[in-house]
């Protein structure tokens, strides 16, 4: 290689690294975010859980985020092996090392692409959930009980629901109001 290219690799190959640094950065301060702002709620159809689902998508994309930088370093670390084996007469080595260093190679891509997937799905994600419940789309739940108050959450006693129309005795009552 010339020097020139030489010099444009650096480049390239420091741009690349700063670019991931970078990535890595806003990742984790997206997982902060959502993970500062996360209140605790049930499990089910409301904005709790799809915070959650942000949460886990901004954590699984920092995850990819720190496999695509290690990807990065066996890169290097098979290019000054192939570099120094070049001197060497065994050109099977050389040619292994070469293919040490592709198999990173294609593994780093395949790393940055779901990284950024799930960055940006974590981010959507994160959008809906904070615009949900300004549309009444909050909770399945809440929609219930406006509907159907005593469906909702039916009484009981003793851990036993108590049927429509019954009282506690099991005599039938005589004012049906209470009943949807």
């Amino acid at each position: 290689m010339s020097e020139r290219s030489d010099d444009a690799y650096k480049l390239w190959r420091d741009a690349t690294e700063k670019f991931d640094y970078f990535m890595l950065g806003v990742t984790g301060a997206l997982s902060a975010y959502a993970a500062e702002h996360l209140e605790p709620t049930r499990v089910g159809l409301n904005a709790g859980t799809i915070e959650l689902v942000a949460l886990a998508c901004f954590v699984g994309s920092a995850i990819l985020g720190y496999q695509r930088l290690r990807e990065a370093i066996m890169v290097l670390s098979a290019q000054a092996q192939r570099l120094r084996l070049e001197g060497d007469s065994d050109i099977a080595r050389v040619e292994g090392s070469t293919d040490a260093a592709a198999i990173h190679v294609d593994r780093g891509v395949r790393f940055a692409v779901w990284r950024n997937r799930l960055l940006f799905t974590g981010f959507i994600v994160l959008v809906v959930a904070r615009i949900a419940p300004a549309y009444g789309t909050d909770a399945v739940t809440p929609i219930l009980k406006q509907s159907h108050p005593i469906q909702a959450n039916p009484p009981s006693i003793g851990g036993r629901e108590l049927a429509c129309g019954s009282n506690p005795t099991g005599k039938p009552l005589t004012n049906r109001t209470a009943c949807p």
